[in-house]
């Protein structure tokens, strides 16, 4: 486990206490990764270069693994989709019309420890050995040397060479791809290594950071700022009670099999703020369900570390 909680004075820049545990250990962010995906399409929504009324065609090629729909939706749905439900085929519709390149590069720009550059149907027909041209595996050790060589590429080349993962995936076959995966990630080639190296990935501490700018405005105009920490509030997961009694909370939780990862920025009534990432990568529950089913207690668990740390310095509670 791996977990960054910084509280902070959103004013003035100042920390004011920190609770880690292996900050600075890199981690799949899971579908995480999909508030930059938002960011990033409202800044494209102040350039001028789409609106939220703007649409987006879903095609067999676009469609990836989870709940899935057909046919026209604007960039407004596909947002709300994205963070609410956590829909893969909405934020790869978002992130590749924003421009693969684009993405990675805003990801960078905010963090040097960033890495987002596949689609979610992208990473996971590559690692369910289904892209023999572009990244062929059959065995672990096969999944972990070519990861681990992709990861390492350099910037452009990176780009170029998830391009053509991405390219390559469109011919996947979208009724059988999961079904695929999870005999892959179930099987004796699954490694978290893999999860690493080839999704969307980061360090708690530098997503943490990250975090901080995406929901500070200081990138988008008032109202889109405004529309962003909106659709952020409909993220996973606040814990049910709510014992924060915050102002704002904005958030987005990711899981798959063997990891499950939350992440979140929340603003106190004093006008203080709190940024956590929590990552769970390699976990021995194997089943994507199965870490699901950890969300609420982990959210609780979250809530529990940010309420101590209003109260001074402290380590992780269990």
């Amino acid at each position: 486990m791996t977990f960054y909680l910084e509280h902070f004075d959103p004013k003035t820049g100042q920390t004011l206490g920190i609770v880690a545990q292996d900050p600075d250990r890199r981690v799949t962010l899971g579908s995480a990764y999909k508030a930059l995906v938002a960011w990033q399409t409202f800044r494209d929504i102040d350039a001028g270069r789409v609106s939220l009324n703007s649409t987006l065609q879903a095609t067999r090629a676009t469609r990836s693994i989870g709940p899935f729909f057909s046919g026209p939706k604007t960039i407004g749905a596909l947002l709300f989709a994205s963070i609410k439900t956590s829909q893969n085929t909405a934020a790869d519709l978002l992130q590749t019309r924003a421009g693969l390149a684009e993405v990675a590069a805003a990801a960078r720009s905010l963090s040097p420890c960033n890495d987002v550059f596949l689609t979610t149907r992208a990473y996971w027909s590559a690692q369910a050995g289904l892209l023999p041209t572009v990244f062929p595996v059959t065995t672990r050790a096969d999944g972990v040397t070519r990861a681990a060589r992709y990861f390492a590429l350099p910037f452009d080349r990176k780009v170029a060479q998830a391009a053509a993962i991405v390219s390559a995936a469109a011919t996947v076959n979208p009724d059988t791809l999961e079904a695929f995966l999870d005999r892959w990630l179930t099987g004796p080639a699954a490694d978290p290594r893999i999860d690493t190296y080839l999704h969307n990935s980061s360090t708690p501490a530098a997503w943490a950071q990250t975090l901080k700018r995406l929901y500070s405005g200081a990138d988008l105009t008032p109202a889109s700022n405004d529309a962003y920490r909106t659709l952020m509030t409909n993220g996973c997961c606040i814990p049910d009670p709510d014992p924060l009694h915050e102002r704002y909370w904005g958030l987005k939780g990711g899981s798959g099999w063997r990891f499950l990862v939350q992440t979140g920025y929340v603003e106190r009534a004093d006008g203080t703020a709190d940024v956590y990432v929590y990552s769970n990568s390699g976990s021995s529950v194997r089943s994507a369900g199965g870490m699901e089913a950890q969300r609420p207690a982990v959210a609780r668990w979250i809530a529990r570390n940010i309420q101590a740390l209003g109260r001074g310095p402290i380590t992780p509670r269990r």
